[in-house]
């Protein structure tokens, strides 16, 4: 690792998209913005740093203001020539690509803009960058292939001259965009996280805000870390299934449907009532009719089934049935506890 002396590196920056507030995570009070929502996950921004708060731990008062930003936070991406993300606009015009031949203007035409972009301050003159070229050449495609255009990445030179980062660029043959040699210095909210070193990966949101550096303060954990850690990142907020997050946005969901009430009266709604296919299987009756008493938030406090059935049968879908979610009944702007009846055809 060649060290940079004339930069230097801020650990964390973030951008708000909401005013500063206060978050109630497990009793504790956290002060900040509400910069991202990835899933389970929360992302905080702080005057010094950033915080990533499981949405589960959140008090309902905090989840019902997360509730209102969810929609925004969520939108599908805009064409990359269209986003309006602080990395996106600052790039515009000033990336190239590699064409097998030569560098080539990039036109993202139909491309999405990415959700995350990753960041690479290299050059050919580094030894460790170029080892460590190969494996992120891979891991690149691999990212591209599982997560399409919410994932790009960006070449930004560390070399002496256009030709020394040209040859880096055509002996990796780098398939993502660079930035141009000649606008080094006008991408701030990516250039802002170079540091005193090379190979640097580093990953943002497309507003700049940082998710991953290769520096933990002066201490330099290097760019293999950081893909670990994103990768890792990607798999969690697109795969979690956890019961302890489905139940935090089912939260959310009675939050709303006690606001959607207006002071009146709403009826019980079926929320997430999850039958899988041996649940019925080797069963003689096609409906089986339950009882159920569904409290105030929406959980199966109590169940039994009204149809005759096996002991084994009966015991294994009233046990099924207490992972059952429901919007509550409410009365008067007030969620209540209500036993129904219910029948299921399997």
């Amino acid at each position: 690792m060649r060290m940079l002396s004339h930069l230097g590196v801020a650990l964390v920056a973030t951008v708000a998209v909401l005013k500063a507030d206060v978050w109630v995570v497990d009793g504790e009070k956290v002060e900040g913005r509400l910069a991202a929502l990835y899933g389970p996950m929360a992302m905080i921004a702080q005057s010094t740093g950033s915080q990533w708060i499981p949405v589960a731990k959140l008090d309902d008062a905090s989840l019902l203001r997360l509730r209102d930003a969810r929609a925004a936070l969520a939108a599908p991406s805009p064409l990359w020539e269209a986003g309006s993300g602080k990395v996106t606009r600052s790039l515009k015009g000033k990336l190239q690509v590699w064409d097998g031949r030569k560098l080539v203007k990039f036109e993202p035409v139909t491309q999405k803009e990415p959700k995350f972009y990753m960041t690479y301050f290299g050059a050919h003159w580094c030894p460790p960058c170029r080892k460590f070229s190969p494996r992120l050449l891979t891991a690149y495609k691999d990212l591209k292939a599982k997560y399409g255009d919410s994932v790009e990445l960006v070449f930004i030179s560390s070399d002496n001259d256009a030709a020394e980062q040209r040859k880096y660029i055509q002996e990796v043959g780098m398939p993502w965009p660079v930035l141009k040699y000649s606008s080094l210095g006008s991408a701030k909210p990516l250039e802002q996280w170079a540091a005193r070193g090379i190979p640097n990966l580093v990953v943002t949101t497309s507003d700049g805000d940082l998710l991953f550096h290769s520096y933990n303060g002066n201490d330099y954990i290097g760019p293999s870390e950081v893909l670990e850690k994103f990768t890792g990142f990607l798999r969690f907020i697109q795969s979690d299934e956890s019961a302890e997050t489905k139940r935090a946005y089912h939260r959310m969901a009675v939050l709303q449907h006690v606001s959607d009430a207006k002071g009146g009266d709403v009826p019980i709604k079926p929320y997430l009532i999850g039958l899988r296919p041996e649940d019925g299987k080797g069963l003689d009756v096609k409906t089986v009719m339950f009882s159920l008493t569904i409290g105030e938030r929406g959980e199966v406090l109590s169940s039994e089934t009204l149809t005759p059935l096996g002991a084994v049968d009966r015991a294994s879908l009233i046990k099924a049935s207490y992972d059952w979610l429901f919007l509550p009944e409410v009365k008067e702007g007030v969620p209540r506890e209500r036993s129904v009846k219910l029948p299921l055809s399997f």
